[in-house]
């Protein structure tokens, strides 16, 4: 009678200090990130499993958000790999099971596929990251050896996605707040700034400074083009000088639709989301592999400056949501910049 019973207090114990932790982090930071890190971690090193892993749901699609080892090793070259690579679109089939049925998946033997070649997965356990019956994301700790995840394992590891449920979702209440607040902030800074502007150029820097400090991206540039279709002048912030002085001799003078950033913002004129497919190409030159590419048009749809901002990691500043913020103030700088090239 005395060991079950030791057992069940001291997973009670132990249970009970996680989410003590967890909740100290986020009365200090409206960040899910630290919060997060520390439930993989601390959960891994709990099951004596290899590393716990977090899938979260958003607009549609399951993207990995956090992952960590059980001997706290980041290892950031695999995580980019789990994190970029397009399989990352289709993940562990349990994660799918477990968004669909709303209960945890185990499987003590993995199924040989993508996930389990890269990672060395040979057993996965899987639950749901807040309501079991719209789970926000999934909870997912794997092993490298085959592993029987016991019950009581099972129970601590739904009631951490239970918790983790909660916080992600007042993360995500504050952040529509905060994007909100950001779209009026963003658009009275335009009119304030952009309006004394008496160049395209001034106009175009208004609008890089302005979507950066919006989106939280640390890259922005400014590129201008003539009515002969001739890029005039490039500037930038956030980016080393002799990068500028690179991009700077690669570009001006040089007929826009010759350019790489010509063949993919010519035929569509609207902006566009910096993401893995085409930053390498386009956009690599900038340092940029995740972010905006903002055409600001006006005389009849004649492109007249480009507003490039985002940053070096991938995944970080192409959200969809800040679609509609983006749309509306290259819609407005263009009318601002006609105004601009009137005065």
């Amino acid at each position: 009678m005395d060991g079950p019973t030791n057992d069940r207090s001291l997973e009670v114990d132990i249970q009970t200090e996680l989410f003590l932790q967890l909740a100290e982090i986020v009365s200090t930071t409206t960040r899910t990130g630290p919060a997060l890190a520390l439930a993989c971690e601390r959960l891994a090193t709990i099951l004596d499993c290899t590393r716990v892993s977090i899938f979260l749901l958003k607009n549609g699609q399951v993207i990995p958000r956090m992952s960590r080892f059980a001997n706290g090793v980041i290892a950031p070259g695999q995580w980019d790999e789990f994190r970029t690579s397009s399989a990352a679109n289709n993940p562990p089939a349990v994660v799918s099971e477990v968004l669909v049925r709303g209960v945890p998946v185990v499987c003590s033997t993995y199924e040989n596929d993508w996930w389990s070649q890269h990672f060395d997965i040979a057993s996965m356990m899987a639950v749901p990251i807040g309501n079991s019956s719209h789970p926000l994301g999934v909870l997912v700790a794997d092993s490298q050896v085959p592993y029987e995840f016991r019950p009581e394992q099972i129970r601590l590891a739904t009631a951490l996605g239970v918790q983790l449920g909660g916080i992600v979702a007042l993360a995500r209440q504050i952040e529509e707040q905060h994007t909100r607040l950001g779209f009026a902030e963003a658009s009275r800074e335009l009119y304030q700034k952009g309006s004394l502007s008496t160049t395209t150029l001034g106009v175009a820097e208004t609008l890089a400074r302005v979507t950066a400090k919006v989106l939280g991206g640390p890259i922005a540039w400014s590129i201008t083009v003539n009515t002969t279709g001739s890029i005039t002048q490039v500037t930038s912030f956030g980016v080393p000088r002799d990068t500028q002085e690179k991009v700077r001799v690669a570009l001006e003078g040089k007929p826009f639709v010759s350019t790489a950033l010509g063949g993919i913002v010519g035929p569509v004129w609207t902006p566009l989301p910096i993401d893995e497919e085409i930053s390498t190409d386009a956009f690599g030159l900038f340092g940029v592999r995740s972010g905006w590419c903002i055409p600001i048009s006006c005389l009849q749809e004649n492109l007249v400056a480009l507003v490039i901002v985002g940053g070096p990691s991938a995944g970080d500043f192409a959200e969809a949501r800040h679609r509609d913020l983006v749309n509306f103030l290259a819609q407005e700088t263009s009318l601002i910049a006609e105004n601009a090239i009137l005065r």
